[in-house]
């Protein structure tokens, strides 16, 4: 059974009293432990499939099963709690939150969660740490540079050890060597947890790279796939 299945996801938006579709249904599956690249030209529906296949918001039409539960038919309140601990998140933006340092933004989730302080911030500073962020981890977001700030992003959702990790651009704001190395700890992440990574990216370069983790023999390769969206539908 697939880790993930969508079936004829549509999702339309009320603009000036019509309805405007954004995806005009899409089928899709994601299997544990693969990474998936979703491409697509800019307006052709890739954030609103991500946010669709990460429960951030509710579809039109069709559904969303995980482990062949339909997780839609759920209560909000249970959505939130299957997020949290099942789910991390990246995107372009880093949405820190400004007035708390960057392990305080790793704890949040674990907080959240319900444990307590001490071991939420045990559990930060490790994962800061294994992204070579221990000596910054007292440092407010606008004292970081960007690409720390996302480093700390990526640390926020891999401290709940996901099952699945969705990143929307999540190296669009970066140079290209920074960004490879976000992409990186991301696969390294994903390989060490045999967790799933979905990517959406319009840089078929990043997709590239991933094709190539890690060096050395094809066999030992993480399962990298990709679709493409166009106007809405799988392309």
């Amino acid at each position: 059974m697939a880790f993930i299945v969508a079936q004829n996801l549509q999702k339309s938006y009320l603009l000036n009293g019509k309805d405007l579709p954004v995806l005009k249904g899409v089928d899709l599956t994601i299997e544990k432990g693969e990474c998936l690249f979703i491409l697509g030209a800019s307006g052709a529906g890739k954030s609103t499939l991500l946010h669709l296949i990460g429960l951030l918001d509710q579809p039109t039409g069709g559904s969303v099963l995980y482990n062949g539960e339909d997780l839609y038919s759920k209560k909000e309140a249970e959505l939130a709690l299957f997020r949290n601990r099942s789910i991390g998140f990246v995107f372009q933006f880093h949405y820190l939150l400004n007035d708390f340092s960057a392990l305080e933004n790793v704890m949040m989730p674990l907080l959240v969660r319900g444990e307590n302080r001490s071991d939420a911030a045990r559990a930060a500073s490790k994962i800061l740490e294994k992204l070579n962020l221990a000596h910054r981890k007292e440092h407010r977001p606008a004292e970081l540079s960007g690409g720390e700030q996302q480093r700390v992003a990526v640390a926020r959702a891999l401290v709940t050890e996901p099952q699945i990790i969705f990143a929307d651009e999540p190296t669009g704001n970066l140079d290209r060597e920074t960004g490879e190395s976000l992409l990186t700890t991301l696969l390294d992440d994903q390989k060490e947890r045999n967790g799933s990574l979905v990517i959406v990216t319009h840089n078929e370069a990043l997709m590239n790279k991933a094709l190539a983790y890690p060096a050395g023999q094809a066999a030992e390769r993480t399962k990298v796939r990709q679709i493409h969206l166009s106007d809405g539908r799988v392309a």
